[in-house]
């Protein structure tokens, strides 16, 4: 029975293991979606691809707080925002061939103000923070690339780079 036990385990941890790899690489698509798409687009008029995402990212990836409970670090949490942006742009693009109406993420955004804001030292620190952190996200579906401050901050964690199909696919 033990041994029964320890194997049903090791199942167990190797299906999560692979669930948790799930935001690593592009994923194959859902034939459900279109169903859904059919049957709700008519009621819903303004969708969200995406809940989120840096906190998905950052709680779930780089802390492993939140679900799946990676601790992978910023290379982890960076690879993840990367293919939500990637799979936000293939699920905005079906809503929009597919007349589902208005569709965006959802986002966390953390102000930051300039401590002194007649220092441009602190002015510039306070516009960082908001293009590393909202600008993760918002700039690659508004300018088709991430913000260069966030380009030199994980070049370190390896920030993945969008090629030029990605690029237009997220604009």
């Amino acid at each position: 029975q033990a041994g029964a036990a320890v194997r049903d385990v090791h199942l167990v941890l190797a299906r999560l293991e692979s669930e948790a790899q799930a935001l690593f690489a592009p994923r194959a698509q859902n034939p459900r979606i279109n169903a859904a798409i059919a049957a709700l687009k008519g009621h819903v008029r303004h969708w969200l691809t995406i809940n989120e995402p840096g906190v998905v990212c950052d709680q779930g990836y780089n802390q492993g707080t939140f679900a799946p409970g990676v601790k992978g670090g910023r290379g982890a949490m960076y690879r993840c925002g990367h293919n939500l942006l990637l799979a936000h742009a293939k699920a905005y693009a079906r809503c929009k061939r597919q007349g589902c109406g208005a569709a965006s993420l959802a986002m966390n955004v953390v102000w930051a103000e300039p401590a002194d804001p007649a220092d441009e030292l602190h002015a510039r620190a306070a516009q960082n923070k908001m293009d590393r952190d909202s600008g993760w996200f918002l700039d690659p579906i508004t300018r088709g690339d991430y913000p260069e401050v966030l380009k030199r901050a994980a070049a370190d964690a390896g920030l993945p780079a969008f090629s030029d199909d990605e690029r237009r696919a997220l604009r």
